[in-house]
């Protein structure tokens, strides 16, 4: 699958109402090499936002993020669209800039295209392992206001506990 594609069906899902049914039903759609390949690019791209900067964004917007809640968090990232994604993936402090409604650690699209293949197929997809491990950069204790400042100043000041 092309990458324009995938973000065509995160864009037009999110641009509706009831994002996770129009999410599933695009996907639904697609022939099974299509939904693995979209399955695929997805864990392709929460592997580029697996890093300490990004975690700790995420620790500063929510006062807390335990490992699956980080998991949850980069899952979701993509279904906030491209424009948002690509300049969290540049600079994580960027998502001061955004009005984070709601927590997306919850909003459940992550796992969307997952669930219809394993319902669809009976088997869950393959997943290539290797695009599972990434290089997480420099970890800092998100508690830890001086580091955190140096690292995400702007979330840190708009954040901070």
């Amino acid at each position: 699958m092309q990458l324009e594609k995938f973000w065509h069906l995160i864009d037009v899902a999110i641009a509706s109402e009831d994002k996770e049914f129009c999410l599933r039903n695009a996907l639904n759609n697609l022939s099974k090499t299509e939904l693995g390949e979209f399955i695929e690019l997805q864990g392709t791209l929460e592997t580029k936002a697996n890093r300490w900067d990004i975690w700790g964004a995420a620790y500063l917007i929510y006062g807390d993020c335990s490992d699956d809640e980080f998991m949850d968090f980069k899952r979701e990232l993509l279904f906030l669209g491209r424009n948002i994604y690509e300049e969290v993936i540049d600079s994580p402090d960027k998502l001061v800039n955004f009005d984070l409604k709601e927590d997306i650690r919850e909003l459940g699209l992550g796992y969307v295209a997952q669930d219809l293949y394993e319902e669809k197929f009976l088997e869950p997809p393959s997943i290539d392992e290797s695009v599972v491990c990434s290089e997480m950069g420099l970890r800092w204790d998100f508690d830890d206001y001086d580091e955190c400042l140096k690292r995400l100043p702007n979330l840190t000041r708009h954040h901070w506990k």
